[in-house]
């Protein structure tokens, strides 16, 4: 385990724990996925088009997993890949990639276009492109995320911010005492109202799941909240999440389609939003 206390190295770190998160929530990478994958690419690799044989490739994220171009980890933006070309691609995308990298140097202008438009074409054919329309904006959503980390950083330090970052696995823990309050308009009570009904629905849904652990953890006593470290523990041993902070995160904003805030942060202790508390609690939750 590495400790880091550098505001940034932790809201990077927390960015990459969200985008994996929210990948989770929309089934992820499977291995069915990976069939199908290299399958459509006929096992070769889809930057030189060689054979893939075990040892000489490892997987790509398309769009990159960061806070600048938000990928995420789903079928569409995942494709199997030479490791020098794994490599050398780093954080680029794979426009940028292919446009600007020597590796391509050889490859005619049209030909650059048609290995790009083949891309995007898998990418759209996947349903890739659908998914992140629906969830949102994840730039705009990446970038508040990342200043309000940085920002509890540097005012709070460690005293109020305990950042653990697990290099082998990129796993964050982070409590803080920030204070979230509702503030809702009429349209954004309207639309989180309206989320929760369809949440409580659904048990399958790991929001749901943890929902559900919430009003359980809470229902003696639900005025003075649940402890956010042992609440995000909770979430992990009972594996609704593997990243069980970004989850929660996920629920304390109303940016894009699989969010919605239902939840503040205040000394340490979790709560539900007071403006929909009472309404929360009498919906059919189920562990």
């Amino acid at each position: 385990m590495a400790k880091r206390t550098n505001p940034s190295d932790v809201a990077n770190a927390f960015i990459r724990c969200l985008l994996s998160n929210i990948s989770e929530n929309y089934g992820g990478f499977s291995d069915e996925d990976e069939e199908k994958t290299k399958t459509k690419f006929e096992n070769k690799c889809i930057y030189s088009g060689k054979d893939l044989v075990d040892g000489n490739y490892s997987w790509d994220h398309l769009i990159p997993i960061n806070k600048t171009k938000c990928g995420l980890h789903l079928f569409g933006n995942v494709v199997p890949v030479l490791k020098e070309y794994n490599s050398k691609k780093s954080g680029k995308s794979y426009i940028e990639f292919i446009n600007k990298h020597d590796l391509f140097q050889d490859l005619e202008p049209d030909e650059k276009v048609k290995l790009i438009k083949k891309i995007e074409d898998f990418q759209f054919k996947s349903g890739y492109s659908a998914k992140v329309e629906v969830i949102g904006n994840l730039q705009e959503m990446c970038k508040e995320e990342y200043n309000k980390i940085t920002e509890l950083c540097n005012e709070n330090g460690i005293k109020y911010s305990q950042i653990i970052v697990d290099n082998n696995k990129g796993i964050l823990s982070a409590y803080s005492t920030e204070t979230s309050k509702g503030n809702y308009t009429v349209e954004d009570l309207k639309s989180i109202k309206t989320k929760i009904k369809k949440w409580s629905k659904k048990p399958d849904f790991n929001h749901h799941k943890i929902i559900a652990l919430f009003i359980e953890k809470t229902e003696d006593n639900p005025e003075n909240g649940f402890d956010l470290k042992e609440f995000i523990d909770a979430i992990g041993n009972c594996k609704y999440s593997q990243n069980p902070l970004a989850t929660i995160r996920s629920l304390m904003t109303s940016k894009g389609h699989a969010y919605g805030k239902i939840f503040m942060e205040e000394k340490g202790k979790i709560k539900f939003i007071s403006e929909i508390d009472e309404q929360i609690r009498k919906l059919p939750w189920k562990l």
